[in-house]
This record gives structure tokens, sequence and C-alpha cells, in this order.
């Protein structure tokens, strides 16, 4: 006798099958998770600065000052000092962005190689006021002051003054050992300011001819020379 199965009672094949997801739900979850951090990020950043709002920003604007800071009276004492040096007519000292800067006038007929020897003494009187290790030479811990000594002949030259019109500059940087000098009153390169002023001439010519002007000379490196002060 056959014995019949009673078909509530036979395993179904959804339970033997393990259910599966198809690709597209795992690319979602994927999706949700990327837009999630940056968001969760962003949140926290808005809640983070709303609660912050209204607090003051605690510092020292003083912590890159240089130190020891030289004091008002010691400035004035030094264009007092300055002011005395030989060929010197006028001298104003004051301090710019960590800079004590010197502002020298001498007479317009001072030759131009005793320009140097002005500088000179007017740097020795700076640092026997104040000595170069303990204000003009940084260290690890301390940033210290710089140097500029300005020396002119002619405050503000008019065009007929230009060429005989000096800007001689003496400067020490806290990073380094020395002060060294230059006029930059002249020209780097003298022969690249002729050719300068010749090519302005031609481009000037062919402005008027109402020809296309010329191309301005550069050097090797085909940008535009750079020229001293």
């Amino acid at each position: 006798m056959t014995q019949k199965t009673d078909p509530k009672k036979q395993p179904s094949n959804k339970d033997k099958k393990t259910k599966k997801h198809d690709w597209s739900f795992y690319a979602i979850i994927i999706c949700l998770v990327i837009i999630a951090i940056p968001t969760s990020y962003i949140g926290i950043t808005s809640i983070s600065a709303f609660m912050q709002r209204g607090k003051p920003i605690v510092g020292n604007r003083f912590d890159d000052e240089p130190n020891p800071k030289i004091q008002d009276a010691q400035i004035k004492s030094l264009a007092d000092t300055i002011g005395g040096v030989a060929n010197v007519e006028t001298a104003n000292v004051n301090v710019v962005t960590s800079t004590v800067r010197v502002n020298i006038k001498v007479s317009e007929d001072l030759a131009k190689d005793s320009y140097d020897d002005v500088a000179q003494e007017a740097y020795a009187k700076i640092v026997e006021a104040l000595p170069v290790e303990t204000y003009f030479t940084s260290d690890e811990d301390n940033k210290r002051y710089d140097i500029e000594i300005n020396i002119y002949n002619i405050l503000k030259p008019t065009e007929e003054q230009a060429d005989s019109a000096y800007h001689y500059l003496y400067a020490k940087n806290s990073t380094v050992q020395q002060p060294s000098g230059q006029f930059l009153s002249e020209a780097i390169s003298p022969e690249m300011v002729e050719k300068l002023k010749e090519a302005e001439e031609a481009r000037k010519k062919e402005k008027e001819a109402g020809k296309q002007p010329a191309e301005v000379p550069t050097n090797e490196a085909g940008a535009d020379t750079e020229l001293g002060e």
C-alpha cells in the first residue's frame, strides 16, 4: 500500500535556499556610507563652531616680536648719535616690522665712494649702543631685529636730477653674520638698461608711425630683466 506524503510536511525549497540580495542593494548601502562620512564631518564641525561662538580667541600678538625689545628712548638716542657722524646732514631712526630703519641725508656733492664709509660708521654707532648679538642676531629661541641704513643725497630727485641722485643701502639681516651694501640707484646690468631704452624708443617711433610695437628684449631665461631701483 502506497503511503501518501502530506504536502504540508514536505520541506520547502524556500527554507533550504539562503536569500540573496542583488548587486543594487549593496551599491545603495555603499553610497549611503560614502554620503554619511562627509555629512557627519560637516555636521560635527558646524555644531562645534556654533558652540564656540561668542568665546574670545586667546593668544599673544607679541609672541613673534623680537626679544629683547628696543625701547623708544633707545631709538631717539640712536638718531641723535648717528646725526653726529661725519657728512650726515640729517638722520632719523624708526622701527618698522622688526627692522631698525635708518634714513640718512648727506650733501648732494658727497663723493660716491664715501657712502659706504658713512654707512659703516652709522652701523658701528648702532651696534655700540645695541650689541649685535643681543639685538640683531636671531637664534633658535629668540627672534631679533634686522638693520637697514638708507643713505640719500637727494630725497626727492626731479627728472633732471635723476642721474646725480644716489641711494645707498647698507643692511644686515638677523639671520646673517655680516652686513652688506649696494647702490639701489644703479642698474645691475647697464647694458640691458641701454637695450631697454633703445627698444622703448623704437616702440614709440613705431607707434607714431602706426606700426605694431617691437617686443622689449628679455634675458636668456625669457623673462623681463629686473633692475635695481
